[in-house]
């Protein structure tokens, strides 16, 4: 019924089809969304910028303030985002601004967590000086984790390449003693954060022949959180030794590389961006 009504309005189905932007699945070419997390110097801020030399330019949301290792890289613009308003900023800006880049790295979300915590207990307390100054309560929890939830789902709908890095954390298990590893963010945000990427590591730094070498486990295990859903595993295994970005873009995506130009609804995309941030920025303001 709704074609018929649609046809009587002189579309066409050829044309609705053209307009919603479905065509065949082979032809589809996305960005990856990736996730690294690990211990601190283990190269997380490093093979994140590797990105670099496959796609260019890339913009660097530095909220941890370690530019250092990178510094020699060329095709990064880097932006620091170490408040909260500096964070709604780069929404905006990115809304109106991302076809200006190829790829977005965050580094690192657990310091944009600590971030949102502090900027939601600042405003706690100015709102009710009653408020314990130095603890968040169930309230502030809350308010954090949807705005931490909201930003890295705004990177992810981004029609561009993104690389979120975080600090890894061990979780005891009080029955078993094993040791749990994964991102250092809370125990909430652990159960969705990686439901938004595509392919979630955990980089470490392990003994071969005597000599440290870098590995990125992609597969999960009793004892490591991972993800892939790419083609990665399939061609390279479970880990990938001495990591960077050319290999893993190059591997996991088996259709070509996305570029923004590619995409059949460009513009449309960008209005959804537009029209979610608003929309999530809108909701933000009435919980607070």
């Amino acid at each position: 019924m709704v074609t018929a009504t649609r046809r009587t309005q002189g579309q066409s189905a050829e044309d609705l089809e053209k307009a919603l932007g479905i065509r065949p699945l082979v032809e589809v070419i996305e960005p990856l969304n990736m996730f690294i997390y690990g211990d601190n110097g283990v190269g997380k801020t490093v093979l994140a910028a590797s990105v670099n030399k496959v796609m260019s330019p890339v913009l660097f949301l530095n909220v941890e303030g370690g530019t250092r290792s990178i510094e020699d890289r060329e095709g990064i613009e880097v932006l620091d985002m170490t408040t909260p308003r500096a964070a709604r900023l780069v929404r905006q800006y990115l809304r109106d601004n991302y076809t200006k880049y190829r790829a977005v790295i965050l580094d690192s979300l657990t310091e944009y967590r600590i971030m949102e915590s502090r900027g939601v207990l600042a405003q706690s307390v100015l709102e009710d000086p009653t408020h314990d100054k130095e603890s968040l309560n169930i309230k502030d929890w809350g308010k954090t984790h949807d705005r931490v939830r909201e930003f890295v789902r705004f990177l992810r709908d981004l029609p561009i390449y993104v690389v979120v890095t975080a600090l890894q954390e061990s979780t005891k298990d009080e029955l078993t003693g094993a040791i749990y590893l994964g991102p250092m963010l809370s125990d909430k945000l652990n159960s969705m954060i990686p439901g938004y990427f595509d392919l979630v590591g955990c980089l470490a730094v392990v003994e071969i022949d005597n000599k440290p070498v870098r590995r990125l486990y992609i597969q999960p295990t009793s004892r490591m959180k991972a993800k892939d859903r790419t083609q990665l595993t399939k061609k390279l295994g479970d880990h990938l030794d001495n990591p960077n970005m050319e290999v893993i873009l190059k591997s996991a995506q088996t259709r070509g590389m996305f570029t923004p130009d590619v995409k059949p609804t460009a513009e449309s995309t960008a209005e959804e961006i537009n029209e979610t941030a608003e929309e999530e920025e809108a909701n933000a303001e009435d919980k607070t």
